[in-house]
């Protein structure tokens, strides 16, 4: 059986099919693990808290081992919070994981 891994209560099939837990994600998508809904809001909020760098033209940048993340579960990076910046002022400009082109190609 699941349970939360704050307090430790069973999570059953009927509270997942409700929604009633929460899935918690550091901000470069690193599982941190299972939560009821309220510790899981809880747990996300002290986590963004606590990788928060600054906020530019409404954006949040988050940061993680000297990685700078323009939102939230963004599954890309970059070195330097100009870096960032650039991208946020860019927004029009995709970043795409060139492997894909590869599969494209076939």
């Amino acid at each position: 059986m699941l349970k939360c891994k704050q307090c430790n209560k069973e999570l059953s099939f009927r509270e997942f099919t409700n929604g009633n837990y929460k899935k918690v994600l550091d901000v470069d998508l690193e599982k941190i693990g299972l939560f009821c809904k309220e510790h899981g809001e809880e747990v996300e909020f002290n986590l963004k808290e606590k990788r928060f760098v600054e906020e530019y033209k409404g954006n949040k940048i988050y940061s993680k081992d000297n990685k700078f993340i323009p939102y939230w579960e963004c599954d890309y990076y970059f070195k330097s919070i100009d870096d960032v910046k650039e991208r946020i002022d860019s927004s029009h400009i995709a970043i795409v994981d060139t492997r894909m082109f590869g599969l494209m190609n076939k």
